[in-house]
């Protein structure tokens, strides 16, 4: 009984402050997106793909062959995280990165009993993103061939010219939902302030006028008894 009154009572308040809910809504709303969509930079996605050829000819045993496969894709992923290439693609492509901050933005990731590989590479700039991510496969390719010659990897497809990066910040969908949250818990939390000040400030002004009536209402008693007694003498 208790929670239903209390829920009718919120209820009855967000009805009477309504348009304070809608204009806090609207401003943090409206605040959030411009910060989101326009104060803060795009990152941009992009993926490169490589894959292990078959096993050379000459390699009877199976078992071997497999486990030479998974070595050498775990020394590929290894490598291409490796300060080595990372410098030859500084330096290659001219980037204004430390080795460091380049390998933040790398992930190299090989899904179990697959010879597929999967650079992925999150910037700024979406050309250079691209450019990163190939590059970075194409010297760990050429770089492990000098160790490992009866084996080659291939990038999928060499045709990256075409393809466009992945705008994975900030998402559209969630980023106006997220706002729009926002706004409207912010628009309620006001609304209750508004509520709660509203009623302390008539509470405040009922306790001062309080004394004034308790005053006036001595003196009206004082000069009714008063006046009693002059009739009475």
């Amino acid at each position: 009984m208790e929670e239903g009154m209390k829920i009718k009572e919120l209820l009855y308040i967000l009805k009477q402050r309504w348009l304070t809910v809608l204009i806090t809504c609207i401003f943090v709303s409206s605040t959030i997106g411009g910060i989101i969509f326009g104060g803060l930079k795009p990152v941009y996605e992009f993926s490169t793909q490589v894959v292990l050829n078959s096993v050379a000819e000459g390699n009877s045993s199976a078992l071997y062959s497999d486990k030479t496969n998974e070595q050498l894709i775990a020394s590929y992923v290894d490598m291409a995280k490796g300060s080595v290439i990372m410098q030859q693609t500084i330096e290659q492509l001219d980037l204004n990165y430390s080795i460091y901050e380049l390998q933040k933005q790398i992930s190299v990731t090989n899904s179990e009993n697959s010879q597929i590989i999967n650079i992925v590479v999150q910037d700024k700039n979406p050309e250079r993103v691209k450019q990163i991510s190939t590059t970075v496969a194409i010297i760990a390719k050429d770089k492990i061939k000098e160790f490992m010659k009866e084996r080659e990897f291939n990038l999928i497809s060499d045709d990256v010219a075409t393809e466009a990066p992945e705008k994975v910040f900030p998402k559209t969908a969630p980023s106006i939902a997220i706002s729009l949250i926002m706004g409207i818990l912010a628009g309620i939390v006001i609304a209750f302030l508004r509520h709660y000040f509203h009623m302390a400030s008539k509470r405040n002004e009922a306790t001062e006028a309080w004394p004034t009536r308790k005053s006036k209402h001595s003196k009206k008693s004082s000069h009714v008894e008063s006046h009693h007694k002059e009739v009475s003498m």
